[in-house]
Parts: structure tokens; C-alpha cells; sequence
């Protein structure tokens, strides 16, 4: 039938790492739970990747599992991954984050709720978004980012703070 709904498209290779919430949308040719990239090591999927629920991943997404077994990446939940993403080895992605198209998260690094991650944003791993960030478009973060702000440029810069999305939430604005 014509534009029926799949929840995880037939293309899409979800190896058997992979722990998936309930309500979870993973879009044609999406690669969830290949093993991290890491030059001169086995390319053996680890660990486990775990998907929260109502999450959505759309198309020719890749999500990485972690480095050893004991570890884990971890998506929350109610997350929009869009087109084109990737998620690096052992990330820990909060609730509620959105990553744009051909937005680029590094190993180890650590997405608090509600961040945005804008169009080519890309962290260099081990970095640290706090909790209701925006990268801009084209932006590069490395090292950690304070809450409820708004970074832009290459390397990311504080711009002003993110009183938008924290009016959105009921929030009182920051000066």
C-alpha cells in the first residue's frame, strides 16, 4: 500500500545489540548498532546501543555500538534524529534532543535533554552539551557547553541564551 507507515523500515540493519523502546520509527537504509570506529581494531559490534522510546530515526542514520562489552550508547527518549546523522561509540543522548541532518556526534560524548544540534553541527568526542543547548548550523563543539544556551561558529562560541526553548517549557527567561 502506498505511504503505509512502517515503524522500522525494511532496508534498515539493526544489528543484534540493539535494545528498542516502544514506539520507536527507524527509516530506510539507517545502520543501528554497527561496531565504533576506532582505526587498528576489531570491527566487532560491543556492548549493547539502547534506543529509548518514541524515538524517531529517519533515513541512512548510524548509530555505533560502544567499545567494550560492559558499555553501551544510549539514545532517550522522545529524541528526532534526522537524515544523514550519525551517533558515535558509548554516546549518551538525553531526552527530548533533536539532531538535524548531517549532524555529527563523537564517541563519548554526552547530549543532556532537550539540545538541538543544528544542520552539519558536529562535537568532537568526549564533548559535553548541557541541558536545553542549541549548536547552530555549521558549528564545531569541543569541551563542554553551559545549559540553556546558544553556541555558534567553528570553534563554538557563546552567542546568547536559549530563553527561547526554555519559554517553550515553561520556564522563566536567563538575563
Amino acid at each position: 500500500m502506498k505511504g503505509q507507515y512502517h515503524p522500522i523500515h525494511k532496508s534498515a540493519v539493526i544489528f543484534d545489540n540493539v535494545v528498542l523502546g516502544k514506539d520507536v520509527f527507524i527509516g530506510a537504509n539507517a545502520v543501528i548498532g554497527a561496531p565504533a570506529e576506532v582505526k587498528g581494531h576489531q570491527q566487532i559490534s560491543r556492548g549493547k546501543v539502547i534506543i529509548r522510546d518514541n524515538t524517531i530515526i529517519r533515513e541512512c542514520v548510524t548509530v555505533h555500538s560502544p567499545r567494550a562489552d560492559e558499555g553501551c550508547t544510549v539514545i532517550g527518549d522522545n529524541c528526532y534524529i534526522q537524515a544523514h546523522s550519525h551517533i558515535g561509540h558509548d554516546a549518551k543522548i538525553g531526552d527530548n534532543v533533536t539532531i538535524a541532518c548531517h549532524a555529527l556526534v563523537g564517541g563519548h560524548v554526552v547530549l543532556e535533554d532537550h539540545v538541538n544540534l543544528a544542520l552539519h553541527a558536529v562535537t568532537h568526542p568526549r564533548t559535553i552539551i548541557r541541558k536545553g543547548t542549541l549548536l547552530g548550523c555549521n558549528s564545531f563543539a569541543k569541551g563542554e557547553l553551559k545549559a540553556w544556551s546558544i553556541y555558534v561558529g567553528t570553534p563554538a562560541k557563546w552567542k546568547k541564551w536559549n530563553n527561547h526553548l526554555r519559554e517553550k517549557l515553561g520556564l522563566e527567561p536567563l538575563e
